[in-house]
Protein backbone atom coordinates (compact mmCIF):
# COMPACT_ATOMS: atom_id res chain seq x y z
CA UNK A 1 0.00 0.00 0.00
CA UNK A 2 1.35 3.75 -0.82
CA UNK A 3 1.62 6.22 1.59
CA UNK A 4 1.70 10.24 0.99
CA UNK A 5 4.84 11.52 1.71
CA UNK A 6 7.05 8.62 0.23
CA UNK A 7 8.58 7.34 -2.72
CA UNK A 8 6.60 4.20 -4.05
CA UNK A 9 8.89 1.26 -5.04
CA UNK A 10 9.50 -0.46 -8.11
CA UNK A 11 6.92 -3.23 -6.96
CA UNK A 12 4.33 -1.19 -5.64
CA UNK A 13 4.33 0.49 -9.40
CA UNK A 14 4.67 -2.89 -11.21
CA UNK A 15 1.31 -3.52 -9.64
CA UNK A 16 -0.57 -0.07 -10.14
CA UNK A 17 0.01 -0.57 -13.82
CA UNK A 18 -1.08 -4.28 -13.69
CA UNK A 19 -4.33 -3.07 -11.75
CA UNK A 20 -4.94 -0.22 -14.74
CA UNK A 21 -4.88 -2.76 -17.37
CA UNK A 22 -6.86 -5.45 -16.26
CA UNK A 23 -9.49 -2.16 -15.14
CA UNK A 24 -9.31 -1.67 -18.71
CA UNK A 25 -9.77 -4.95 -19.93
CA UNK A 26 -12.97 -5.11 -18.11
CA UNK A 27 -14.45 -2.64 -19.25
CA UNK A 28 -13.96 -3.08 -22.57
CA UNK A 29 -14.95 -7.23 -22.07
CA UNK A 30 -18.97 -6.73 -20.83
CA UNK A 31 -19.85 -9.55 -18.58
CA UNK A 32 -21.63 -12.43 -19.28
CA UNK A 33 -25.40 -12.35 -19.83
CA UNK A 34 -25.68 -8.43 -20.42
CA UNK A 35 -25.58 -9.08 -24.22
CA UNK A 36 -26.15 -6.06 -26.61
CA UNK A 37 -27.04 -3.83 -23.72
CA UNK A 38 -23.41 -4.46 -21.86
CA UNK A 39 -22.58 -3.91 -25.34
CA UNK A 40 -24.21 -0.05 -25.02
CA UNK A 41 -23.23 0.61 -21.82
CA UNK A 42 -19.89 -0.01 -22.31
CA UNK A 43 -19.95 1.78 -25.67
CA UNK A 44 -21.32 4.76 -23.95
CA UNK A 45 -18.86 4.49 -21.02
CA UNK A 46 -16.23 4.97 -24.20
CA UNK A 47 -17.46 7.95 -24.96
CA UNK A 48 -19.19 6.44 -28.62
CA UNK A 49 -19.78 9.76 -30.67
CA UNK A 50 -23.10 8.34 -32.03
CA UNK A 51 -24.83 7.75 -28.34
CA UNK A 52 -27.89 10.04 -27.75
CA UNK A 53 -25.97 11.77 -24.70
CA UNK A 54 -23.82 13.44 -26.79
CA UNK A 55 -25.82 15.34 -29.45
CA UNK A 56 -23.11 16.61 -32.08
CA UNK A 57 -25.82 17.75 -34.22
CA UNK A 58 -27.66 20.60 -31.58
CA UNK A 59 -24.38 21.93 -31.03
CA UNK A 60 -23.42 22.51 -34.69
CA UNK A 61 -26.74 24.30 -35.10
CA UNK A 62 -26.12 26.20 -32.12
CA UNK A 63 -22.97 27.34 -33.91
CA UNK A 64 -24.02 28.00 -37.19
CA UNK A 65 -26.72 29.77 -35.85
CA UNK A 66 -24.69 32.30 -33.25
CA UNK A 67 -22.37 32.78 -36.54
CA UNK A 68 -25.67 34.17 -38.66
CA UNK A 69 -26.55 36.40 -36.48
CA UNK A 70 -23.01 37.82 -35.90
CA UNK A 71 -22.90 38.45 -39.38
CA UNK A 72 -26.18 40.35 -39.17
CA UNK A 73 -25.41 42.11 -36.77
CA UNK A 74 -22.24 43.17 -38.37
CA UNK A 75 -23.88 44.38 -41.61
CA UNK A 76 -26.78 46.27 -39.84
CA UNK A 77 -23.76 48.37 -38.03
CA UNK A 78 -21.83 48.58 -40.87
CA UNK A 79 -25.34 50.01 -42.52
CA UNK A 80 -25.63 52.45 -39.86
CA UNK A 81 -22.02 53.64 -40.28
CA UNK A 82 -22.47 54.49 -44.04
CA UNK A 83 -25.61 56.05 -43.36
CA UNK A 84 -23.95 58.60 -40.77
CA UNK A 85 -21.21 59.42 -43.31
CA UNK A 86 -23.88 60.01 -46.01
CA UNK A 87 -25.43 62.61 -44.38
CA UNK A 88 -28.81 61.30 -44.23
CA UNK A 89 -31.16 62.88 -42.05
CA UNK A 90 -34.37 61.01 -41.03
CA UNK A 91 -37.33 63.55 -41.08
CA UNK A 92 -40.86 63.34 -39.08
CA UNK A 93 -43.30 63.61 -41.70
CA UNK A 94 -46.60 65.11 -40.54
CA UNK A 95 -49.86 63.08 -41.67
CA UNK A 96 -52.35 64.92 -39.79
CA UNK A 97 -54.13 66.86 -42.19
CA UNK A 98 -56.52 69.44 -41.64
CA UNK A 99 -60.45 68.36 -42.04
CA UNK A 100 -61.18 71.81 -44.04
CA UNK A 101 -57.77 71.16 -46.64
CA UNK A 102 -60.61 69.26 -49.00
CA UNK A 103 -63.14 72.12 -49.12
CA UNK A 104 -60.63 74.97 -49.61
CA UNK A 105 -58.85 72.52 -52.55
CA UNK A 106 -62.61 72.44 -54.01
CA UNK A 107 -62.85 76.20 -54.16
CA UNK A 108 -59.62 76.95 -55.21
CA UNK A 109 -60.25 74.59 -58.55
CA UNK A 110 -63.73 76.23 -59.39
CA UNK A 111 -61.64 80.14 -59.11
CA UNK A 112 -59.49 78.46 -61.42
CA UNK A 113 -62.19 76.95 -63.62
CA UNK A 114 -63.54 80.91 -63.60
CA UNK A 115 -60.45 82.58 -64.69
CA UNK A 116 -59.74 80.13 -67.59
CA UNK A 117 -62.87 80.99 -68.53
CA UNK A 118 -63.12 84.29 -68.71
CA UNK A 119 -60.14 83.95 -70.59
CA UNK A 120 -61.39 82.14 -73.28
CA UNK A 121 -64.23 83.84 -73.25
CA UNK A 122 -61.32 87.32 -73.66
CA UNK A 123 -59.44 85.25 -76.64
CA UNK A 124 -62.62 85.67 -79.06
CA UNK A 125 -62.42 88.68 -81.71
CA UNK A 126 -65.58 90.99 -81.63
CA UNK A 127 -65.86 92.29 -84.91
CA UNK A 128 -67.63 95.89 -84.92
CA UNK A 129 -70.33 96.11 -87.38
CA UNK A 130 -68.88 98.47 -90.68
CA UNK A 131 -72.01 100.73 -90.17
CA UNK A 132 -71.14 101.67 -86.91
CA UNK A 133 -67.83 102.65 -88.14
CA UNK A 134 -67.86 106.01 -88.38
CA UNK A 135 -64.52 107.39 -89.64
CA UNK A 136 -61.08 105.67 -90.88
CA UNK A 137 -58.95 105.48 -87.48
CA UNK A 138 -55.72 105.57 -89.71
CA UNK A 139 -56.72 109.16 -90.88
CA UNK A 140 -57.02 111.57 -88.15
CA UNK A 141 -57.26 115.43 -88.48
CA UNK A 142 -58.92 114.64 -91.69
CA UNK A 143 -62.60 116.70 -92.68
CA UNK A 144 -65.36 114.13 -92.95
CA UNK A 145 -66.46 113.62 -96.52
CA UNK A 146 -69.56 115.71 -96.66
CA UNK A 147 -72.76 113.80 -97.98
CA UNK A 148 -73.77 114.40 -101.52
CA UNK A 149 -77.88 113.67 -101.77
CA UNK A 150 -77.96 112.58 -105.79
CA UNK A 151 -81.64 113.27 -106.82
CA UNK A 152 -83.11 109.55 -107.27
CA UNK A 153 -83.93 109.93 -111.32
CA UNK A 154 -85.61 106.57 -111.58
CA UNK A 155 -88.71 108.27 -110.63
CA UNK A 156 -91.96 107.15 -112.54
CA UNK A 157 -93.40 110.03 -114.18
CA UNK A 158 -96.52 109.62 -112.35
CA UNK A 159 -94.71 110.37 -109.14
CA UNK A 160 -92.86 113.10 -110.38
CA UNK A 161 -96.47 114.85 -111.47
CA UNK A 162 -97.81 114.07 -108.12
CA UNK A 163 -95.06 115.88 -106.30
CA UNK A 164 -95.57 118.54 -108.87
CA UNK A 165 -99.41 119.23 -108.06
CA UNK A 166 -98.48 119.04 -104.17
CA UNK A 167 -96.13 121.49 -104.72
CA UNK A 168 -98.53 123.80 -106.74
CA UNK A 169 -101.46 123.28 -104.03
CA UNK A 170 -99.29 124.49 -101.22
CA UNK A 171 -98.52 127.64 -103.63
CA UNK A 172 -102.20 128.00 -104.56
CA UNK A 173 -103.38 127.46 -100.91
CA UNK A 174 -100.50 130.09 -99.37
CA UNK A 175 -101.55 132.94 -101.90
CA UNK A 176 -104.95 132.32 -101.24
CA UNK A 177 -104.48 132.79 -97.25
CA UNK A 178 -102.90 136.37 -98.15
CA UNK A 179 -105.71 137.69 -100.27
CA UNK A 180 -108.70 140.10 -98.35
CA UNK A 181 -111.76 140.90 -100.42
CA UNK A 182 -112.49 144.53 -99.67
CA UNK A 183 -115.69 145.31 -101.84
CA UNK A 184 -118.07 144.38 -104.04
CA UNK A 185 -119.67 147.00 -106.21
CA UNK A 186 -122.73 145.85 -108.16
CA UNK A 187 -124.32 146.72 -111.41
CA UNK A 188 -124.03 145.92 -115.00
CA UNK A 189 -120.52 145.06 -114.60
CA UNK A 190 -119.28 143.96 -111.12
CA UNK A 191 -116.32 145.00 -110.01
CA UNK A 192 -114.95 143.78 -106.75
CA UNK A 193 -112.16 145.05 -104.56
CA UNK A 194 -108.97 142.52 -103.58
CA UNK A 195 -106.27 143.48 -101.10
CA UNK A 196 -107.04 147.08 -102.76
CA UNK A 197 -107.08 146.45 -106.18
CA UNK A 198 -110.31 146.19 -108.35
CA UNK A 199 -110.79 143.37 -110.27
CA UNK A 200 -113.98 141.99 -113.14
CA UNK A 201 -114.89 139.14 -114.11
CA UNK A 202 -112.14 137.14 -115.56
CA UNK A 203 -109.24 139.02 -114.27
CA UNK A 204 -105.99 137.56 -113.00
CA UNK A 205 -105.67 137.57 -109.40
CA UNK A 206 -101.90 137.75 -108.16
CA UNK A 207 -100.76 135.48 -110.82
CA UNK A 208 -102.37 132.41 -109.72
CA UNK A 209 -106.40 132.40 -109.58
CA UNK A 210 -108.78 133.64 -112.43
CA UNK A 211 -112.17 135.47 -111.03
CA UNK A 212 -115.30 133.22 -112.38
CA UNK A 213 -117.99 134.94 -110.86
CA UNK A 214 -118.78 138.31 -108.11
CA UNK A 215 -121.65 137.66 -105.68
CA UNK A 216 -123.19 140.21 -103.24
CA UNK A 217 -120.69 139.47 -100.45
CA UNK A 218 -118.25 136.71 -102.42
CA UNK A 219 -115.68 136.10 -105.28
CA UNK A 220 -114.94 132.51 -107.00
CA UNK A 221 -111.80 132.05 -108.11
CA UNK A 222 -110.31 129.50 -110.50
CA UNK A 223 -106.70 127.63 -109.83
CA UNK A 224 -105.67 125.02 -112.42
CA UNK A 225 -109.74 124.14 -112.29
CA UNK A 226 -110.07 124.33 -108.58
CA UNK A 227 -112.43 126.68 -107.30
CA UNK A 228 -111.87 128.38 -104.22
CA UNK A 229 -114.26 131.08 -103.26
CA UNK A 230 -113.30 134.31 -101.25
CA UNK A 231 -115.62 136.37 -99.00
CA UNK A 232 -116.10 140.04 -97.40
CA UNK A 233 -114.48 140.14 -94.10
CA UNK A 234 -112.52 136.40 -94.44
CA UNK A 235 -109.16 136.17 -93.19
Amino acid sequence: MMMFGSEPSADEAQLGLNAIAEGAGNAETPPEGTGNAGQALVGLEAGDPTSPGRKPGMQSGLMVLALVVAVAGGVLIMMRQYALQGGLQFVNVNIDYPIGAGDKRIADDLEHDRVMSGLRRSELLVQIPLEEIQRNPFQLGEKPEETVTVPDTRLSEAEILRRQREQRDREVRATLSALRLNSIISGHIPIARISGRPYRIGDTVADVFIIRSIHARSVDLDADGEIFTLSIGER
